[in-house]
């Protein structure tokens, strides 16, 4: 940028360049003229121009070599004019004269020692090739540059006949009653009217611009050092570096790690000159600040490193030791993005209502602030009379308290508020030089607003609790703020709680898992929702406990028992097991799973006993929703090759057509059966009684004999027939033939009934190939899990949990799962994720090998860390190696 000129000058600078003519002089300018020439009359013969050819600058000593007439040359000795004071107490001039500098001498009259006026500058063409500084570079400004100092001698004979006297002074400068000092390596020191430096050059120094009001403080290395705190930035032979520390406490920025170690020692006068000390040193000459709090940029930092730090247990940091520092806090960015957050002791990420800020009401430097030697405030909680800064690393736990890592999780909220007093102590001790204001001083006193916890009962959700308005600044206006709490806490002993502003929480500590709220638990997995448990699944609902499959299956397996209870409440309650399929349909070879198709409420137990225990025992089969008319209940005891038993006082049938007892009625030769109809009996073997026989009504008709061995043939007709035995004729004899006839016919049939019913019921319908009581089909019949193609694990792998990791570094010997398999149809099938589980290629559980930490120790940096291997998994089964913790059996 051009640099401004201000045209007016000109004849100010004509006036000191030129002599004017008389009547163009003001007064004041003919006074200074007169003045000007007494001086002249009385110095002239005193003033001589020479060449310093020595100096000793410490002493400001010269010796100026004066040319006298025919050649020779006088020297003497000088001292210089300072523009500064030389009172003990005052700024000093520390310019001292280099060797070949032509200056100007005056010699007081009687004096052998010379004073030097100041430097003589040479003549230089104005073309001739001469080292110049320039005050910026690139600004496009100067007597070479400027149409203002050109145009009018540019159009003169040898330009005007000026004669260049720069002699290396900067070549951009400006007739504007510029101020500065500069070298020829462009250091130096300017002010000008609209921008002022100090600087080592171009890249290096303070510059300050007018019309901005811009400040700009460069340095190519830079350092900033102040009481407490250090920044050095260093371009490091092509590395970049860039390091900001910060000391806790005064003595720690001095190298000190007690306020009561001797911090420095005195140098004697004379070792100041026999090496390079000053006069006060550090107790060792490689002593150095120690900053708690650090930060790196550049390449140590990669994209950034912000770290804290503990004291090392010495009495002096000394940078020469090579000491193990421990680090508390780290705040890491690596250049491929990644975020590191890493605290020895606890991560708090909370979100709350408004806190109290300490504010300033005195000045450091405030004689009625806390001051050092009066009673009222402990500087660094350490000096001077005061209340002890009372402060905690933790919340104490009762000693013996049990499970004091669950007692921490417990008490977020007053490890949150405890964690507030741990960065406001200090402001709460400097009573007089801030203010600290109490909770309740806040437009919101409570960080937790009550919440209707009742309402839960009738709503799905908690309303908000009624927000505080504040604003904001003109353009966010009015925005709310909740009384409400949330956040992330990891504790100390690494538990961890996840909270809400309502109550919910999910909570790890302890090994355990804990999720809580004050209405309901949503798990909404887009897909599957598995869980693995090492010993129990326990579900336990207050009120009720569903569990449904819209789709598909619903399955439950135990290795030994399946119990179910209901009407607990001894008052009512009742077991329903219902199946709303509309016909029977059973096919079950070649199917596993979701695959099968069935239908009914199937009991099965082949190898076992199915057993009911009732009051009552009641069955029936009810008319279908298709409009037919009951089925049947058939019993069926081993196809016939087992028995049926009851027991009881009496045994009650009611039917509305007859009751058949049928034998063998698989073999025809041997079949027979015995029918009871409505008003008549067949029974085509033979019946013995062990009692009479008894008829109320209707005679006694047989074909064969009728014998008694001890009895006789009573009748009340006896006497009629003179006590014989009567006779009937032939017509008697064919009605009696015939009815027998009919009744022998009747057992025909009844037969013949009774192998149609065979066949086409009980063969037909329950043995016959496919039907379900067909001993083959019956073994088909059973309970399977799914397959990995319907559990969709075809690609399924696990990988080892970040516990079991744990476990197997410190070789602890826990058990195994194995499972066990339920066969169906001759494969074995298992559970989630079905044949996966005992895959032995691939095996399917994945693990990987620390390469870096052994033991739960990380392996020292070194060749480990820059031959890292890649990644890869180690493939096993999952049976008999997912590793689980064995509960109380």
């Amino acid at each position: 940028m051009t640099r401004i000129i201000n045209p007016s000058s000109w004849s100010l600078r004509r006036a000191l360049q030129r002599d004017l003519p008389e009547e163009l002089l003001s007064p004041e300018d003919k006074n200074l003229s007169a003045s000007m020439e007494l001086l002249h009359r009385d110095l002239g013969s005193s003033l001589q121009v020479g060449h310093v050819i020595h100096a000793i600058p410490g002493m400001h000593w010269y010796r100026v070599s004066i040319p006298v007439l025919g050649g020779i040359s006088e020297d003497i000795e000088c001292c210089r004019l300072t523009e500064t004071s030389l009172t003990p107490f005052g700024v000093k001039d520390t310019s001292p004269l280099p060797s070949h500098s032509k200056v100007l001498v005056y010699r007081p009259r009687m004096s052998s020692t010379g004073i030097i006026m100041g430097v003589v500058p040479d003549m230089a063409g104005l073309r001739r090739s001469q080292p110049a500084a320039f005050l910026s570079s690139g600004s496009h400004a100067g007597y070479l540059t400027e149409p203002y100092y050109r145009a009018g001698l540019s159009s003169l004979a040898d330009y005007g006949s000026v004669r260049n006297f720069g002699a290396g002074r900067p070549i951009d400068a400006l007739s504007l009653g510029e101020w500065g000092r500069i070298n020829d390596l462009g250091s130096g020191l300017l002010i000008d009217l609209l921008w002022q430096f100090f600087r080592i050059d171009e890249t290096c120094g303070l510059t300050l611009y007018y019309l901005d009001r811009l400040a700009r403080l460069c340095g190519h290395n830079f350092d900033l050092r102040t009481a407490i705190s250090n920044w050095e930035v260093r371009q490091d032979e092509g590395e970049a570096y860039s390091y900001h520390g910060f000391a806790v406490y005064p003595w720690e920025a001095l190298g000190l790690l007690s306020p009561y170690v001797t911090p420095g020692q005195e140098i004697s006068d004379a070792a100041i000159f026999e090496a390079p000390l000053g006069k006060l040193e550090p107790a060792y000459t490689d002593q150095e600040a120690f900053h708690r709090y650090q930060e790196y940029k550049g390449y140590l930092g990669q994209g950034s490193l912000r770290q804290l730090l503990l004291p090392p247990q010495v009495s002096h940091y000394r940078r020469s030791e090579e000491q193990s520092l421990i680090g508390v806090f780290r705040e890491q960015t690596s250049l491929d993005g990644a975020y590191l957050l890493q605290s020895a002791h606890s991560i708090s990420l909370v979100k709350r209502i408004f806190f109290p800020v300490a504010k300033r009401v005195r000045a450091c430097e405030d004689p009625t602030g806390d001051l050092g030697g009066q009673p009222g405030y402990r500087f660094s909680g350490e000096f001077d009379e005061g209340p002890a800064h009372s402060v905690s690393g933790n919340i104490p736990v009762s000693p013996g308290s049990e499970a004091p890592q669950m007692l921490s999780a417990a008490a977020l909220l007053d490890f949150a508020a405890y964690s507030q007093w741990k960065g406001k102590h200090p402001f709460y001790y400097h009573k007089k030089d801030y203010h600290l204001s109490a909770q309740s001083e806040l437009p919101a006193q409570r960080i937790q607003a009550p919440l209707d916890y009742s309402s839960l009962a009738q709503k799905n959700h908690l309303d908000p609790p009624q927000p505080v308005p504040m604003n904001v600044d003109h353009r966010y206006g009015n925005v709310d703020y909740y009384e409400t709490t949330a956040g992330v806490f990891i504790l100390p002993d690494g538990s961890v709680a996840i909270r809400d502003g309502y109550g919910s929480e999910i909570k790890l500590s302890g090994g355990n898992a804990y999720i809580s709220c004050p209405k309901n638990v949503y798990f909404l997995p887009g897909c599957s929702a598995v869980t693995y448990a090492g010993d129990d699944v326990v579900l336990r609902a207050r009120n009720s406990a569903d569990i449904s499959a819209t789709e598909h299956d619903v399955r439950i397996q135990a290795n030994y028992n399946i119990e179910m209870l209901s009407g607990s409440s001894q008052t009512y309650g009742r077991t329903l097991i219902e199946n709303q399929a509309s016909y029977p349909y059973h096919d079950y070879e070649g199917h596993y799973g979701e695959d099968v198709r069935g239908s009914g409420i199937l009991f099965k137990a082949v190898n076992a006993q199915i057993i009911g225990w009732a009051n009552e025992v009641y069955l029936n089969t009810v008319e279908t929703t298709r409009g037919g008319s009951p089925g049947d209940i058939v019993l069926d005891a081993g196809s016939g090759q087992a028995g049926i038993y009851t027991v009881s006082s009496t045994v009650n049938h009611s039917v509305q057509n007859g009751a058949f007892i049928n034998f063998g009625a698989e073999d025809e030769e041997k079949t027979e059966s015995y029918s009871f109809y409505p008003g008549i009996c067949l029974a085509p073997g033979r019946m013995v009684l062990g009692g009479g026989l008894d008829s109320l009504s209707g005679g006694i008709y047989a074909v064969g004999d009728f014998v008694s061995a001890t009895g006789h043939i009573f009748t009340s007709r006896a006497e009629e027939y003179e006590y014989q035995v009567g006779g009937f004729n032939e017509e008697f004899r064919s009605q009696i033939a015939a009815y027998l006839g009919e009744l022998q016919e009747a057992i025909d049939a009844n037969l013949e009934n009774l192998s149609l019913f065979f066949q086409q019921v009980i063969i037909a319908r329950y043995w016959e190939e496919q039907r379900i009581g067909n001993d083959e089909f019956i073994q088909l019949i059973g309970f399977s899990f799914r397959t990995e193609e319907q559990y969709g694990t075809t690609e399924f792998f696990l990988p080892e949990a970040y516990w079991q990791q744990n476990a197997s570094a410190m070789g602890l010997n826990l058990p195994t799962w194995k499972e066990k398999a339920v066969q169906h149809q001759g494969e074995d099938t298992y559970p989630h994720p079905g044949k996966p589980w005992v895959d032995a290629e691939p095996g399917r559980f994945y693990r990987v090998s620390s390469q870096l930490v052994e033991n739960g120790i990380e392996k020292p940096f070194g060749t480990v860390y820059e031959e890292l291997e890649p990644l890869h998994w180690e493939k096993t089964p999952l049976d008999g190696n997912y590793t689980v913790i064995a509960g109380i059996n």
